[in-house]
Order: structure tokens, then C-alpha cells, then sequence
């Protein structure tokens, strides 16, 4: 799955970039050691659900992630395959997922985030037209 990865997000350039080393000096201290986080390794049970989900022979409309009041399809999840562009549900229901992670005791910082429809909303309906998307959230706080 890794080097399948790695093969579709190849950008390809007409002439060669020049690539800076990035920064691996060490932290400075233990505190900045543990703020480090690296991903998890996948499991088989894991990578064989993504697999499922990435299925094209399954039937597009399938709800694969009902939360948040957001519904995520089979054709939604297949736009994190290869180099497609996202679809806004998919960018949606992830800034949940930060707002919810920010909302437990878990130390990490609280996040609000707008709907991907709230700027052209405002951009062409004015303020008022999203004066209620933001009743129940103070963006100030």
C-alpha cells in the first residue's frame, strides 16, 4: 500500500528542483522529544479496510462514516486515492474530527473550524446569511 502511495503522489517537473535537507536536528529537550508524533503503523485488519473502502466495485452512494451529521460515501472516500481533488465532505467531516479531538482532556488545543461552505456563503449572501452558523461557537474565545 506504501509504495502505491508513493507512486501516485509523485509530482512530476519539466526541469529538476532544487531540494532543501530538511531540518532533523535533535529537540532540545525531553518536553519537545514527546510533542513529536509519528504515524501509526497499519495493521492488516486496518489496510484491509481501507482496501474495502477504496473498493470501486462496491456501490458509490454506500455510507462508510455516518457522524457529525455528515454522511462520508464510497465515492467521497475514493477522492483520498491517487491524486484526485477532495470533495468538501471529506474536508468536513476531517475538521470534526480535529474539533472533537481538541474537545477532550487529551491537552491538545481546542479548534474551530468552518463548514468549507461559510466563505462563498458570506461571499454571496453577506454576514447575515451566516449569522446563525456561528450562534453556539464563540471564534473569539
Amino acid at each position: 500500500m506504501e509504495k502505491k502511495i508513493r507512486v501516485n503522489l509523485k509530482i512530476y517537473q519539466r526541469e529538476p528542483a532544487v531540494i532543501e535537507e530538511p531540518d532533523v536536528s535533535e529537540p532540545e529537550s525531553e518536553e519537545e522529544e514527546e510533542q513529536v508524533e509519528s504515524l501509526p503503523e497499519l495493521t492488516d485488519d486496518m489496510e484491509s479496510r481501507i482496501s474495502q473502502s477504496l473498493n470501486r466495485s462496491g456501490h458509490p452512494d454506500e455510507v462508510l462514516a455516518d457522524k457529525f451529521r455528515l454522511q462520508l460515501t464510497r465515492r467521497d472516500i475514493q477522492t483520498l486515492s491517487g491524486l484526485n481533488w477532495l470533495n468538501d465532505e471529506v474536508i468536513n467531516f476531517y475538521m470534526n474530527l480535529l474539533m472533537e479531538r481538541g474537545s477532550g482532556e487529551s491537552g491538545r488545543p481546542k479548534v474551530y473550524a468552518f463548514n468549507t461552505f461559510f466563505y462563498p456563503k458570506v461571499k454571496e449572501s453577506g454576514q447575515s446569511a451566516v449569522k446563525l452558523w456561528t450562534r453556539r461557537v464563540d471564534v473569539l474565545a
